[in-house]
């Protein structure tokens, strides 16, 4: 099984016909069509470091590296991002986050009394706990 640093790489490409679907961007993001080698850079590049990410000016690099791919109206879709997670992550990892996130939350609901932090510590209850779901129903055997 992979870790969350691979997971969340792998998370940013769908393999259709012709190749993978390449998300880039924050906000608005843009899908490109790359080929295997530079999905394969592009992974590498992602893979870099964070402290040595703002040295290698990693956001050329990967711009560099998407030359000659176009872009595409094909999406990646955030259950197919959710799929992924599910599917790559052990469901250790997976369940040990949702519950750590939980007890976060109970402990936050005591300590700080603050609505944005518990807001946000909900929602990463329920979002692991829904990988957790997720990940369980993708390795349940199809009905017959």
């Amino acid at each position: 099984m992979a870790g969350w640093a691979e997971a969340r790489t792998e998370v940013m490409f769908k393999r259709v016909e012709g190749g993978f679907i390449f998300r880039w961007g924050g906000l608005a993001p843009h899908y490109y069509l790359v080929t295997e080698a530079q999905k394969a850079e592009i992974q590498r590049l992602m893979r870099t470091p964070v402290w040595r990410r703002r040295g290698l000016q990693i956001r050329q690099r990967i711009e560099q590296a998407l030359e000659g791919a176009r872009r595409t109206e094909q999406k990646i879709t955030w259950r197919d991002r959710n799929e992924t997670f599910a599917r790559m992550l052990p469901m250790s990892g997976l369940f040990g986050t949702a519950v750590a996130s939980a007890l976060l939350f109970i402990l936050f609901i005591f300590v700080v009394p603050w609505n944005a932090i518990l807001g946000l510590l909900a929602v990463f209850v329920v979002y692991f706990f829904y990988l957790v779901i997720l990940k369980l129903r993708l390795e349940r055997p199809p009905k017959r």
